[in-house]
């Protein structure tokens, strides 16, 4: 990133789409039609490569680029007409806390802008698909322009179609090659690899962000903000069924569930010093058959939600997940929760079924709401 101190702040911010600010990977596509891990690593690798891919990027037609391909693999024909054929399930949604950074920027008047590396037929159905992208004042498709990132011309071809100084704009991309060639002209840059991160390059650089909040993995000095924020959800909530607060010792087999690599993680956000939530996934059911499953939950410090910070936990809390043997991630949600409910409906959550009555607490019965999502 380029020292705030030897530029202006800037004006514009030049976002890139795919894995900054959409959850796109072809893998989630070729997990429902290629069983085995290896055979479908191999295809990914050396059929469907990313040099390939590349040309439809570059303006090549996607039928063009399909038929050349089927005609050098014709035994994998179906699988290869599934690539653009099935576009949008690489695409499980928006990564909600990196879009909050844009409606942030919106909203403080921050000209914005968007380049994407995108065939231009598979662009053009999304468009409708998510609404922040009215936030942008224009969107530069690589594969309607004949050119794509890295190239100069199409960062030169922003500027000049949108009017803009390269010494007031910033680009945010997750490929550093591509946020090199920004610079190259004239651009601050900034590689993007997770939304508090980003928010605190974004603030470096003088533009008007939040960026007070950190996530990362939980560790056991943790353990007694943890416990202080669950007890407040036992003792004067349902959102969970436990009815007596927990001491920090028996909370210990709790957090010995946990680890930094694996299934079963837990992150924590922190503001300064103070753990203000948390976010874990852990086992589904202790059946051996259950393992592609896990189940997810957060919990805020009772004066710190609406600030998107669920968001950020969840965000990275999925992301470190990817790689891992997983299928599905389960939610249960005590109801009413109107705010865990939007929450996890931002992620792509879907509602599977509900328990009535299942739950007794503080006096009442309580329904559970069960949600699902696919993973990665």
């Amino acid at each position: 990133m380029t020292p705030a101190a030897d530029r202006a702040t800037p004006t514009t911010v030049v976002f890139d789409l795919g894995n900054v600010l959409l959850d796109w990977d072809p893998d989630r596509l070729y997990r429902k039609l290629i069983a085995d891990p290896e055979e479908r690593a191999r295809f990914l690798t050396e059929v469907v490569t990313p040099s390939w891919h590349n040309r439809q990027d570059r303006g090549r037609s996607v039928a063009e680029g399909t038929a050349e391909l089927i005609a050098a693999h014709p035994e994998h024909a179906e699988l290869i007409g599934a690539y653009y054929g099935r576009w949008d399930e690489m695409t499980a949604g928006a990564l909600p806390a990196t879009v909050d950074v844009v409606r942030e920027l919106h909203d403080a008047g921050v000209r914005l802008v968007a380049l994407t590396n995108w065939p231009r037929e598979t662009f053009e159905p999304a468009r409708g698909r998510f609404p922040f992208f009215q936030c942008f004042d224009g969107i530069v498709v690589s594969g309607a322009e004949n050119m794509a990132k890295p190239d100069p011309e199409i960062f030169a071809l922003v500027l000049d179609r949108y009017d803009v100084d390269a010494a007031t704009a910033v680009f945010v991309d997750d490929t550093p090659g591509h946020v090199n060639a920004a610079r190259g002209v004239g651009m601050s840059g900034v590689v993007f690899t997770r939304a508090d991160v980003l928010r605190r390059d974004l603030a470096a650089l003088g533009l008007p962000v939040r960026a007070d909040v950190s996530i990362r993995a939980g560790v056991a000095a943790d353990l007694p903000a943890l416990t202080e924020i669950y007890n407040h959800y036992v003792l004067t909530t349902a959102v969970t069924f436990d009815l007596d607060a927990f001491s920090v010792e028996r909370r210990q087999e709790w957090f010995g569930r946990y680890r930094s690599t694996g299934p079963y993680r837990l992150l924590v956000a922190t503001r300064g010093d103070r753990v203000i939530g948390y976010a874990t996934s852990s086992p589904f059911r202790d059946k051996a058959a259950y393992a592609p499953s896990i189940e997810v939950t957060a919990y805020l410090a009772a004066d710190s939600g609406g600030a998107g910070v669920g968001s950020m936990l969840y965000q990275q809390l999925l992301h470190d997940l990817r790689g891992e043997d997983l299928h599905r991630a389960y939610a249960a949600i005590a109801l009413p929760n109107e705010a865990s409910l939007a929450l996890h409906r931002r992620f792509g959550f879907r509602d599977v079924g509900t328990m009535t009555e299942v739950g007794r607490k503080h006096g009442r019965w309580w329904d559970v709401l069960w949600m699902e999502r696919d993973l990665p």
